[in-house]
């Protein structure tokens, strides 16, 4: 099981990727519930939703410093935080795992995979729920450099090369379109093995989602190959 590194401001927490994907989506449902919600708050849930159902084993990352840029939106996303860690208490003393296992499915996406097998106590997704709200207050003082805990990047980087067979869909070039050329930063990350940053440069240089991002840098580390 992966674990994956939520970082904001230069700090962060680990957290295992089933934990995370859960509270991502939760987060995605309960924007959901919004009568309106602005430009950003809506390319966030998007982009989360995306990457709590393909659960990348070890690089999930919902990039808050690309979209929580101001006070306003962090308090918009505490305020959702805290409803979010409401209704995941409210499941009592555990969380079906049928309710769970379809918190991460979207077969327009890629095809549904079980991926609870038993309940489970709602405290398992209501600490990173906690760890989530402290950080985005800044109470976290913990950054990758500092961390006791080393990533998983060898296996984030085998999962970008097994992720398109796992998907029952025609080839990503077919389906896609790149927004643009990766640019020079890019293409540093990539012959340096550094897939996961390199996704993050690609997605700041065009603001595109997560899935288009690891479409361009998989395609571009073939090239480069």
């Amino acid at each position: 099981m992966g674990k994956s590194f939520v970082e904001y401001n230069g700090n962060g927490f680990w957290s295992s990727d089933s934990s995370l994907r859960i509270w991502l989506e939760a987060l995605v449902r309960e924007i959901a519930r919004l009568p309106s919600s602005s430009e950003w708050l809506t390319l966030a849930q998007q982009d989360w939703h995306e990457q709590a159902v393909y659960g990348c084993q070890g690089c999930l990352d919902p990039d808050l410093d690309r979209f929580i840029t101001t006070d306003e939106r962090k308090h918009v996303l505490l305020a959702l935080s805290e409803q979010v860690i409401a209704a995941l208490a409210a499941y009592g003393e555990v969380i079906p795992c049928d309710v769970l296992s379809a918190m991460l499915i979207d077969e327009t996406i890629c095809p549904g995979e079980r991926l609870f097998d038993d309940d489970v106590p709602p405290e398992r997704f209501l600490v990173v729920g906690r760890t989530f709200v402290q950080l985005l207050k800044g109470e976290r003082t913990v950054s990758p450099s500092t961390s006791s805990y080393r990533p998983y990047e060898v296996v984030a980087l085998d999962s970008f090369q097994s992720l398109d067979s796992q998907v029952n869909n025609p080839p990503a070039e077919q389906n896609l379109s790149v927004a643009s050329e990766p640019n020079e930063t890019v293409q540093r990350l990539v012959l340096a093995g550094e897939l996961i940053q390199a996704i993050k440069a690609y997605r700041e240089q065009t603001g595109v989602g997560w899935r288009e991002c690891k479409v361009a840098v998989d395609r571009l580390r073939e090239t480069l190959r």
